[in-house]
């Protein structure tokens, strides 16, 4: 059962022994006892309007894991108007946007690498770290007199 649902529960149970007493020891003053379920159903309410509150920013937590996990760094999460929350917002938005910052860099330099590589008259060839090729370029293909995707995996 998720916490939310504990809590819920644990609302609706406290909110029901309170108005089972109520009634049971206000069974001669009529007008108590109606101010008193009164008085339980705002505080019910008011539980159920905090649950929401509570666990509503929870969702927007989970889909940024969801987001996170797929790689998807383009998503940003508005301001809910709670500070704590909003911190917490703010935080996951500066990580997302740091994240796509070193991804784009990374591909920038990747390719500019590749396009050294393909342009350079040395041969140069990069291995795995388990010491298999991982690319080869046309200048170390032509000297080797194969073909790069021959190479590439050996």
């Amino acid at each position: 059962m998720s916490l939310r649902h504990r809590f819920l529960v644990y609302l609706v149970v406290l909110h029901v022994i309170f108005a089972a007493s109520a009634a049971y020891g206000l069974r001669h003053q009529p007008i108590w006892f109606i101010a008193i379920e009164v008085f339980f159903v705002l505080s019910l309410a008011v539980g159920l309007r905090l649950v929401r509150s509570f666990f509503g920013p929870l969702e927007s937590i989970r889909s940024g894991r969801t987001f996170l996990r797929e790689g998807d760094l383009t998503t940003r999460f508005p301001l809910t108007g709670q500070e704590d929350m909003d911190q917490l917002v703010a935080v996951y938005n500066q990580m997302v946007d740091s994240l796509r910052e070193q991804r784009i860099q990374n591909e920038e330099q990747e390719h500019l690498l590749q396009k050294v590589m393909a342009e350079s008259p040395g041969g140069v060839i990069t291995l795995e770290v388990d010491g298999r090729v991982a690319s080869v370029n046309p200048a170390a293909a032509n000297l080797l007199t194969v073909a790069p995707n021959d190479l590439i995996g050996r």
